[in-house]
């Protein structure tokens, strides 16, 4: 990615381009506990409702974090 800065004053003005290179470091994938999952949903739930919770981990990550899904 190019990212442009500009730094500016009365008198200077000055840009800046800065070229980023950025390494994966998420070379594992996350490990799931428990599968295969099952569940039943009910007729009755509402849209937005929790269906079930799954576990997972990850080696890359040794601190508290949240797995998202949807």
């Amino acid at each position: 990615r190019q990212l442009n800065f500009g730094l500016a004053n009365e008198q200077l003005q000055l840009q800046v381009r800065i070229l980023m290179i950025i390494n994966d470091v998420n070379d594992n994938p996350p490990t799931f506990v428990g599968l295969p999952y099952r569940t039943s949903i009910r007729e009755d739930l509402h849209v937005g409702s929790s269906v079930f919770k799954v576990s997972a981990t990850d080696p890359d990550y040794n601190r508290g974090f949240d797995f998202r899904f949807s």
